[in-house]
């Protein structure tokens, strides 16, 4: 494949900076929605990702492509910070050995998919990336919000024994 200076028309870059606009109100509102949403947070940020790549896979015109690209900078945002901060609270006496394997893994996935996504996307197109990352990105972040949920409702009945006792 050769790669040339001429512009994409395929490419769209104000698509890509709904994406950076869903990052930023993302970044705003997960603390106070986290809060007030406790569990089901995860479950609700990965909807509106797996929605949102649906829709990134599966249409054409641009007002479902932009709002694609908002709603998955959203989610993207709620899921990342709120993992982070599972993690850092969760492992707070070893924050930094927690830290470097949460990053380690965001770099191996960063990696992993980049990887992945050339040879999907060589092989079936850009559609088929975003279609299989939408039921990706709802597993996952079922599967862990499943896992935090148990977590914390071991840990709630550890206190409840010790005030038992």
């Amino acid at each position: 494949m050769i790669y040339s200076a001429k512009p994409n028309p395929e490419l769209n870059l104000n698509k890509f900076s709904l994406f950076g606009l869903g990052t930023v109100l993302g970044g705003r509102t997960a603390p106070k929605l986290r809060l007030k949403m406790k569990n089901s947070f995860l479950v609700s940020a990965a909807v509106l990702g797996y929605v949102s790549l649906f829709v990134l896979s599966s249409h054409d015109h641009i007002l479902a492509l932009s709002l694609g690209f908002l709603g998955f900078g959203i989610s993207f945002v709620f899921l990342q910070s709120t993992l982070v901060a599972t993690v850092q609270e969760k492992l707070s006496g070893m924050a930094g050995t927690a830290m470097s394997v949460a990053s380690f893994n965001f770099f191996l996935g960063g990696a992993l998919g980049t990887w992945i996504n050339g040879m999907v996307m060589k092989q079936y197109g850009i559609k088929q990336i975003f279609y299989h990352t939408s039921y990706m990105m709802l597993t996952v972040s079922i599967l862990a919000a499943l896992l935090i949920s148990r977590f914390e409702t071991r840990k709630r009945q550890q206190a409840c024994d010790v005030l038992r006792n």
